[in-house]
């Protein structure tokens, strides 16, 4: 038994125009290599990691999401990257814990608080449950509860604390 009503979970789609079948989803496990594939699916990834767009001929289409998780990786270096610059010039005006904060934020603008909304809904789903019926019914309730409230103020707060601790940075080679 879902929350969510099963003509709303269709009328959301798979994520792509296209007509798919299991054929076609299948073929991507053995598709050959192309230069527009391999950026269809960075892209492809990159959509679903964080909230900027992408081109318009990239969707979410489940083949090239399939293919992207090779590129999840890259994915979260950028992130890092964008997040360590957010630092960096924070901490060069601001005491560096009020940096840490202002970092962290640009980081959870930029991903749409996607992994901390996971972190929320399992904790949720394994405090708030006794059975795996009740824990995967708090899984996918969209409200936030007192376990997920819990961890993600210890979290950010953890989160925060770490990186205001750390030491100017220095972007000399050998310094």
């Amino acid at each position: 038994a879902s929350l969510v009503p099963a003509e709303q979970i269709a009328a959301r789609g798979v994520g792509t125009d296209e007509d798919l079948d299991d054929a076609l989803i299948s073929e991507f496990a053995t598709a050959k290599w192309t230069a527009f594939g391999e950026l269809r699916s960075f892209f492809t990834a990159w959509t679903f990691v964080t909230r900027l767009p992408g081109p318009a001929w990239t969707d979410h289409h489940p083949g090239y999401l399939m293919r992207g998780m090779a590129w999840f990786p890259a994915c979260g270096a950028l992130i890092g990257g964008w997040t360590a610059v957010w630092f960096d010039a924070a901490a060069s005006l601001l005491p560096a814990p009020v940096a840490a904060i202002g970092s962290t934020a640009a980081g959870l603008w930029l991903t749409g608080c996607f992994h901390e909304d996971g972190l929320a809904d399992t904790t949720d789903g394994f405090g708030g449950g006794w059975t795996r019926q009740q824990i995967r019914k708090i899984m996918t309730d969209t409200r936030l509860g007192t376990y997920g409230g819990a961890a993600l103020t210890l979290y950010l707060a953890a989160k925060c604390t770490l990186l205001g601790q750390l030491s100017d940075s220095v972007w000399a080679w050998g310094a």
